[in-house]
């Protein structure tokens, strides 16, 4: 059904006077939709689910604006790299972008941005060659001389440099060359970047083409100066882009004459482009991918068992930890700090946060991204408990006001090859912990031949064939966990915990009025075990209060990671087995939902990182598969993410409201998503999820 313009601007004219400074009617094509706006007020902070935006989609931009503009006004916002430090010709879109918020200032406008690395060609001016992070180089054996010829030179191991290091397998190394100071380390003050064109290993040899990426040839002496090949990712998309250089965010980097290092200088960089007078000054904020708390466990920073980094530029890798300091992730918090107050308390300010390597601003930034729900890479959801954990702490901890947002994206596969049932999963993780639905890389059968760049969405989202976005409405409360029911619980109280409790070497744990003490000084992590525990056998649902003292060594928004699992001689199955979530000195409620436990009795083992005390101050579990349910407005979310079937009680969970299937659309599930009465009951096979709509009146 369209709806006539007429009747819209009727609708617009019956505004009362003064009520609202501005109504926003949108229509393209079958989509339709009227809202009201407070002055200034972003529609994404709206009690309206599913809660939604575009992702990185809007970047392709096409001609006509207003076909472009039809197709991404549908949602509360759009999101877009569009800026070159990484993709090259993305910037085009800076304009579209920016008419978009002028034509629609209630919709939120985010840049999309690496916060690693950046194209070493793109406005690289106010860095220095010492802003960049290395790999453990080598010493040059041979005098430079200061010209452009491609030349080859001797250095103490050859090991150090590599051809075809980038991901595309054609990029040789991009290297530095500079001379030694008298501490022995890199002095980069004199320096100069060339590209590798061979590497003879027999003979310790590298040839290498001169003064690249806009520097002059400079003269260095035998012995007296150092070559260090770039810590790089990429290159991504396709084309000419280049792969990226990664920034040295570590406290022990390098400093420029000014003196300052990479996060200062990053932090600069980006806060000078959103400030009054910015070329995107009219943005509302922006998401950093990929931005790391440690290199450790960190694919890009080491592609091979020979080189590994080193931020301090002394020759020897030391992967930015010093005497026990992650001083990488230190840098990283700082450039946290500096933005944050550069930019100010309103700009909104996101960045990856899916794995136990990501930055971990809390308190500084809005929220995080999961590329993926869970991750982009989980394509049977078997890490539910950790994503919901993720979610729930950040909106807990972040700067108000908290954004989480799930890409709605996979990383090796597209549509059709994940199930249906599986992207409804995906699309209820979002509304059941309160977070934004961004549309991504979804692409069914294209329906509308008018514009071949189209960008469809699921019914889920917009109620199917009635193609109505924020069609649930507001919650009228938060999201049931149906295992927490008295009838199926099996530990009562901290005191039975502690019965069960057993620790590693060097562990103290002690039952307090307040919960569960344990500690262990001067080591790196907690671990204990729950050991014994009856089980039914299938699913097993933890849940979990905790908080604790901050790592002494770490910076104060740091929380600790917190890993629980099922022992190996506990599960059915070789499905995963192990939850992550966070702690800080706020108690916080965890949930660990098992899938495969054995019938009998079963082990959980714990590790929380840092030694220092943790207080278990509740813990509750249920022996029942983890179904969960929301109820809003408009219609009702059922989700669930166990193993075997759930029958979901609608009497029960919505007492008096019929509920229907949604109509699906052509090219998506219309088998289960019918249209047709739900009835009192309705049981969801395994790994799947349920949009209902409820019928106005009832």
């Amino acid at each position: 059904m369209k709806w006539p313009v007429a009747i819209l601007l009727a609708a617009l004219l019956q505004i009362p006077g003064g009520l609202y400074a501005q109504a926003s009617a949108v229509i393209a094509g079958d989509y339709k939709l009227i809202r009201w706006y407070e002055d200034g007020a972003l529609s994404i902070w709206e009690e309206a689910y599913p809660r939604a935006f575009f992702f990185r989609q809007p970047e392709k931009v096409y001609e006509p604006y207003e076909a472009w503009d039809k197709n991404f006004s549908r949602l509360s916002g759009i999101m877009g790299k569009i800026l070159d430090e990484e993709l090259k010709e993305n910037s085009r879109a800076v304009e579209y972008f920016r008419k978009f918020k002028e034509d629609h200032p209630e919709q939120v406008t985010l840049l999309h941005l690496n916060g690693n690395a950046r194209d070493p060609e793109f406005e690289t001016g106010p860095f220095f060659a010492g802003h960049w992070l290395y790999y453990a180089g080598a010493t040059i054996l041979s005098d430079i001389p200061a010209d452009t010829a491609v030349i080859a030179i001797k250095v103490s191991d050859a090991r150090r440099f590599k051809e075809r290091s980038g991901w595309d397998g054609l990029r040789h190394d991009d290297i530095g060359l500079c001379a030694l100071g008298p501490d022995g380390k890199a002095d980069w003050r004199y320096s100069e970047q060339v590209v590798l064109q061979a590497v003879d290993y027999a003979n310790n040899t590298i040839t290498i083409k001169r003064a690249q990426y806009g520097t002059q040839p400079v003269a260095l002496k035998a012995g007296r100066a150092y070559a260090a090949a770039h810590i790089r990712e990429g290159p991504w998309g396709k084309g000419a882009n280049n792969p990226l250089w990664y920034y040295n965010f570590s406290t022990r980097a390098p400093k420029d004459e000014q003196g300052r290092q990479a996060w200062e200088v990053f932090a600069d960089d980006v806060a000078r482009r959103f400030l009054p007078g910015g070329e995107l000054s009219f943005m509302d904020g922006l998401e950093f991918d990929v931005l790391h708390h440690e290199l450790k466990n960190h694919s890009y920073a080491y592609l091979d068992t020979i080189r590994f980094p080193d931020c301090d530029n002394d020759g020897r890798h030391d992967w930015g930890v010093f005497e026990g300091v992650n001083t990488y992730g230190a840098g990283v918090m700082q450039f946290a700090r500096r933005l944050r107050q550069q930019l100010g308390p309103d700009k909104l300010i996101l960045a990856d946060g899916f794995a136990l390597n990501h930055q971990r601003a809390f308190g500084i930034f809005n929220g995080i991204e999961s590329e993926g729900w869970p991750r982009g890479d989980d394509y049977e959801l078997e890490d539910w408990p950790g994503g919901v954990n993720r979610h729930r702490f950040w909106a807990a901890n972040a700067h108000p006001p908290a954004l989480n947002y799930v890409n709605h994206r996979w990383w090796e596969k597209k549509y059709p090859e994940v199930p249906h049932n599986i992207q409804r999963l995906v699309i209820a993780g979002t509304v059941l912990t309160n977070s934004v639905y961004s549309a991504s890389f979804y692409n069914p059968d294209d329906d509308n031949p008018e514009d071949e760049h189209w960008q469809p969405l699921f019914d889920e989202v917009v109620k199917g064939t009635e193609n109505e976005p924020f069609w649930l409405g507001k919650p009228l409360g938060g999201t049931k966990r149906l295992a927490e029911n008295e009838a199926y619980r099996l530990l009562w109280s901290l005191s039975d915990f502690y019965n069960h409790l057993a620790l590693a070497d060097g562990m103290e744990a002690e039952l307090t009025e307040n919960g569960i003490r344990i500690s262990a000084e001067g080591q790196d992590a907690l671990r204990f075990r729950l050991e014994g525990l009856p089980s039914t056998g299938n699913d097993l649902l933890l849940l979990l209060e905790m908080s604790g003292a901050p790592i002494a060594q770490a910076p104060p928004e740091y929380a600790r990671a917190v890993l629980v699992g099922l022992s190996e001689q506990s599960v059915t199955s070789e499905h995963k087995h192990q939850y992550m979530s966070f702690l800080n000195a706020r108690p916080f409620e965890s949930e660990f939902g098992f899938v495969n436990a054995k019938t009998g009795t079963v082990n959980l083992e714990f590790e929380i990182e840092g030694g220092e005390p943790v207080l278990i101050s509740g813990i509750e579990i249920y022996h029942q598969p983890n179904a969960r349910a929301r109820v809003f407005e408009n219609g009702i979310v059922l989700a669930n993410p166990a193993m075997g079937a759930y029958t979901f009680d609608l009497e029960e969970l919505s007492p008096g409201v019929k509920y229907f299937r949604l109509q699906g659309s052509a090219g998506q599930d219309t088998v289960v998503n019918n249209g047709q009465p739900a009835g009192g009951q309705v049981t969801l096979p395994a790994k799947d999820a349920l949009f209902l709509r409820r019928i106005k009146g009832e």
